[in-house]
């Protein structure tokens, strides 16, 4: 039970001033806090590809790969755009080895570029061995 007193000093509080922090007070704060610093990328520092494809932007590899200045998705560019996530992913799943759900997307993406390579193969042999070396696929 909540004697008078206690119910006073409550409502007293409640309806008092908000409190004022002294620049005193503000200034022990800000030199007591000090920031933790962390690496820009945990995922590059503890991830060495053991290939030396570099991994880019997705306008960098349409520009590499596209056929004709308008072309964004032939099977070219559709397979060098699954390259570089497949990439990521890896490096991804290197530091988060129990993450179920990327490693089925990531599944999804290899048979999907093996599908396309497959039609390439077929369809333009040249060209599909120009990508392989070129993405430095086996």
């Amino acid at each position: 039970m909540i004697n008078q007193q206690e119910a006073d000093s409550v409502a007293k509080t409640m309806t008092s001033e908000p409190a004022v922090a002294d620049e005193a007070n503000v200034s022990q704060v800000e030199q007591s806090f000090t920031p933790v610093s962390t690496p820009a990328s945990p995922a590059v520092d503890k991830v060495k590809s053991k290939r030396p494809i570099d991994i880019l932007t997705s306008e960098a590899r349409i520009k590499q790969l596209q056929r004709h200045s308008k072309d964004v998705g032939s099977s070219e560019v559709q397979i060098g755009l699954l390259t570089d996530r497949i990439l990521h992913l890896t490096a991804h799943l290197k530091n988060h080895p129990k993450d179920k759900h990327t490693n089925y997307g990531l599944r999804k993406m290899v048979a999907r570029r093996k599908k396309l390579l497959t039609y390439l193969e077929h369809t333009q042999p040249e060209k599909h061995t120009a990508i392989k070396s070129t993405l430095k696929l086996r």
